[in-house]
Parts: structure tokens; C-alpha cells; sequence
């Protein structure tokens, strides 16, 4: 039997029923659609093993396990091990929306699909389609890898249908020594091979964010977290140099400078709102990378400049204004949500 699709799902400790939900969702794909199920088992604790192969089972899922590697590990090992003409990769918190996926999607040419991805943040229980802007149906790598300096649908390797012969003979597969931006880099590598693409403007994916979760790691790990930052700034400055755009590369190299600035100013408000003591341990640290003399040339948006200002004179009340402020703000959208 030809299998269309195969989903593969890697798995570190996560909880039971979160990965029964994933399961679930893809087993109401209808539409003729021959698909299989992979589980990666990234080093689960015993009982949480036992688990998922007992799920496997009975939902005749395809398991397998490995020593802990990390998440591109197990991503890789789903490609080696998928039999379908095309990979899915699915987180396994999230899940997928069976009925948006058509057979003819996955008996044609292109080598890589990309769908759109409803993100649901449930701390405010908000959620918001993601999509591409202003990109044709059938775009090529270079119509969107200027997409690429910005956060968005290319930053994820998941809602997207990839065709295993193309990763295959382009040796492309996740870079396990990357913690952070593995799934950028992998998008990034997908697109440097000139693939046949088609953007199809359908929801296919729910991705389940807890902004809590980011929050207590930037507290817990803010060096980390920055190293996060400058990786993703670094490629992105890379990536504009590719794109041959002499009069706009400057404006690129802005655009990207500052969300770096935005995210590390993100970093250190959620640490002074949670932490002052270690704020104000961390600062010098801070204000040497948002005031980098490697980056002076590039223009920082006023709105940035004043935040970035903020950290160096150390007004950690403000700082924490503006995050209970947004705290504030995102309650009263969850209040007037419910009613």
C-alpha cells in the first residue's frame, strides 16, 4: 500500500493524553489520504515509555525509542524511518486539523507545501492565523526567503509537507548541534535547494503556545535565551545577503537589528518583573549586547532606542510597568473574550 503522508511526532516526557490528543486528530484524515503515524520516543522516563508503546499499539502507531539527543535528533530519525511520499512533522502538544488536508495535496509535483498554522495562546485563550503575506500559490525559494527576516510561518518546520525523495537526495535533515532555530535552519536548508513549492491558504495545524513557558525559561536562562536571540539574528543576516537586493540591504539589516533589540528587551523585562535581584545582577550584561559597537551602523526604530534606554539607566520600575501593563491588557482581552 502507497502511503501519502507520514507524520512524524517526537516525543521527550511529554504527558499522556496531550500525545493521545495529537494521535486522535490525525486519525479523522479522511479524503482517500493513506497516511502512517511515527512516534520518536527521545529518552522518555520508563513509565512514560510504557506509555506511548502501549498508545502505539492499540493506534497502530509506528514507535520508536532512542537515547535522549534532542528534538532534531528524533526529527531525523523520522525521515530515515517514514515510508510516505511526504513527511509531516508534528509537535506532540499540538495537533492537526484533519479535514483541511486533500488528496490531491499530496499526489503532486512539489516538493514542499506549506499550509497555514492557527496558534492558539492559551493563557489569554486568543488565537490568531498565521500565513504568509502578499505570496503567490506558487512561489519559488527566492520570492520567500525574504520572508525569513522576519518571525512568522517560516520560522517553524510544522505545517508543512515535505517530500522525503527531495530531503533525501539533498541530504537535508535537522542540525542536531543547534538547541534553538533548528527548525529555521531546516526551512532555511529546504529552500537553498530551489525546491518546487505551494503555499495553500489552509489552516492545517494548531499550535498550542503557553507564553509561561518561554517566560520561565528566559528567568531561569537569559543567557541562553540571548545566545537564542544572536543565532537568529546572525542567520537572518546571512540570509539577506543572498538575496541580491543592494539597495535594500541596509533596510533588511534594520529590520532585522531590531527585533533582535525587541527580543532581548523581552528577555530582561520578564527578568526584573520576576527577579529584580538577578536584574540587577544581569545588567551590564544586558546593556553590552543591546549596545554592541558592531552594530552601530544599523538605525534602531525610536520605540526600541527608548526601551534599550531603559535597560542602560536601569529603570527597572518602568520595566516592570510595562509588563504588568501587558499582563493587564492581555486579562481584559481574556475577560471580554469570555463574554
Amino acid at each position: 500500500m502507497k502511503i501519502n503522508i507520514s507524520f512524524v511526532i517526537p516525543v521527550y516526557n511529554k504527558e499522556v493524553q496531550s500525545v493521545l490528543n495529537c494521535i486522535s486528530s490525525i486519525y479523522g484524515i479522511k479524503n482517500k489520504i493513506k497516511y502512517e503515524i511515527i512516534i520518536i520516543d527521545d529518552g522518555s522516563k520508563n513509565k512514560l515509555s510504557q506509555a506511548y508503546k502501549k498508545i502505539a499499539f492499540k493506534y497502530k502507531v509506528r514507535y520508536f525509542y532512542q537515547k535522549n539527543q534532542g528534538v532534531s535528533s528524533a526529527r531525523n530519525k523520522g525521515i530515515q524511518e517514514a515510508k510516505g511520499e511526504y513527511i509531516y512533522f508534528v509537535d506532540a502538544d499540538d495537533i492537526v486539523l484533519p479535514n483541511s488536508f486533500k488528496y490531491k495535496d499530496c499526489t503532486s509535483q512539489y516538493d514542499l507545501i506549506i499550509y497555514e498554522v492557527a496558534r492558539l495562546n492559551t493563557n489569554i485563550n486568543k488565537k490568531r492565523v498565521v500565513k504568509l503575506a502578499d505570496v503567490n500559490q506558487f512561489s519559488t525559494s527566492k520570492s520567500l526567503r525574504k520572508l525569513l527576516l522576519k518571525d512568522g510561518l517560516l520560522n517553524w518546520a510544522i505545517a508543512k509537507l515535505y517530500k522525503r525523495n527531495f530531503l533525501l537526495e539533498n541530504n537535508i535533515e535537522f542540525d542536531v548541534s543547534k538547541k534553538v532555530g533548528e527548525d529555521f535552519d531546516f526551512v532555511v536548508k529546504v529552500l537553498s535547494f530551489n525546491p518546487q513549492i505551494q503555499y495553500l491558504s489552509r489552516i492545517t495545524y494548531e499550535y498550542i503556545f503557553n507564553e509561561k513557558t518561554g517566560i520561565f525559561r528566559d528567568v531561569t536562562h537569559p543567557k541562553d535565551s540571548v545566545k537564542d536571540a544572536k543565532s537568529i539574528k546572525e542567520m537572518r543576516y546571512k540570509i539577506s545577503l543572498t538575496l541580491n537586493e543592494r539597495n535594500n540591504l541596509q533596510e533588511n539589516e534594520n529590520v532585522i537589528y531590531n527585533n533582535y533589540i525587541k527580543s532581548v528587551f523581552e528577555i530582561y523585562s520578564h527578568i526584573v518583573h520576576f527577579d529584580r535581584v538577578k536584574a540587577k545582577k544581569l545588567n551590564q550584561y544586558f546593556v553590552d549586547n543591546l549596545y554592541k559597537k558592531e552594530n552601530e551602523n544599523y538605525k534602531c526604530k525610536p520605540v526600541n532606542s527608548i526601551k534599550r534606554s531603559l535597560v542602560k539607566i536601569k529603570s527597572y520600575r518602568v520595566i516592570n510597568l510595562y509588563v504588568i501593563t501587558k499582563q493587564r491588557i492581555k486579562k481584559l482581552y481574556k475577560l471580554i473574550s469570555k463574554q
